[in-house]
Formats: C-alpha cells, structure tokens, sequence
C-alpha cells in the first residue's frame, strides 16, 4: 500500500486475484472508501482474475475506484465482466 501526497492510495496487487484474496481485497478496501480515501488498485503484477474478482474489481470502479496498469489479459477480463453486468 502506498499512500500519495494528494491523500490517495494506491494498492498494488500481485499474483492472481482468487479465492480468499477477492475478500481480502473488498475487506482492505472498504474501510478505506468509508473514509473517502481516492483508492487505485494498480494490477501490473496480476496474472488472472477468477469471476468473482472480476465482479468486486467491476463494482469497485463503479464506486470511483481507479484500476489500471493491467496486463491486456485481466483488461480484457474486466471489459468482459463489465459488458456482462457485473
């Protein structure tokens, strides 16, 4: 976690965002969008996304999270659980 001078925070996530790691993700981040903190959830290091993350990563960006650096994989793994309504 890194914390920049315009009070935002940055989450650099590594590996692969499955299983028990998408609810410590939401856990990590829901304390910090209470307080308003402008969260960015950077994903270079993120190999997959299994279809539960893909949906807390789709409603987070809904919430004003910013996702980038993605690998072209996990981008279209978002545009893909974002066009099916997740």
């Amino acid at each position: 976690m890194t914390e920049g001078a315009n009070g935002g925070t940055t989450l650099e996530l590594q590996g692969q965002l499955i299983g028990p790691w998408i609810g410590e993700l939401e856990q990590l981040c829901a304390p910090l969008m209470r307080r308003g903190t402008r969260l960015n959830l950077d994903l270079n290091a993120v190999s997959f996304v299994a279809y539960d993350g893909v949906q807390l990563l789709c409603a987070l960006r809904c919430q004003g999270v910013t996702i980038g650096d993605c690998s072209t994989f996990v981008l279209e793994q978002l545009r893909t659980g974002a066009a099916h309504g997740t």
